[in-house]
């Protein structure tokens, strides 16, 4: 799947431990193998949850922050309906007058009530463990 940067509006300029929600449609994501959408959909429950929820928990972010400076940040992730929370190093870049905040997190799918396919008797299998990389744009409103 190629990476996905979603972009969140409901961040506070100044506000102090905000929460902020992201809600990424499984359905957009952009496949690299069109054979195996199929089985991402129906490994993601992409019918009964169709969104992946992604939360900033500890997001306390100053627009006055250098560039590059790396922090760790509390994050929640919900897939199919299972919710997990994380400690993820970030990086914190300016970008125009937004903010992006980037880093990779490697996540177990089993943690999430999900079985990894496995396809020709064994011959292709997913692995359980999967990196994530993300990159999110906060932009601040008044």
């Amino acid at each position: 799947m190629t990476p996905l940067l979603a972009r969140s509006d409901n961040a506070s300029k100044g506000a102090e431990d905000e929460r902020i929600d992201f809600k990424i449609p499984v359905h957009r994501f952009n496949p690299d193998d069109l054979r195996m959408y199929d089985d991402f959909l129906t490994l993601m429950k992409a019918r009964e949850y169709p969104y992946i929820l992604i939360s900033l928990l500890s997001a306390n972010s100053n627009r006055e922050i250098s560039s590059g400076i790396s922090r760790d940040e509390r994050i929640s992730v919900t897939i199919a309906g299972v919710t997990r929370e994380y400690t993820v190093n970030c990086t914190l870049d300016h970008c125009n007058e937004d903010l992006v905040l980037s880093g990779m997190q490697t996540v177990n799918l089993t943690d999430f009530g999900l079985t990894p396919p496995v396809r020709l008797s064994g011959i292709i299998k997913v692995k359980n463990e999967i990196s994530v990389r993300f990159g999110f744009i906060l932009n601040f409103t008044d």
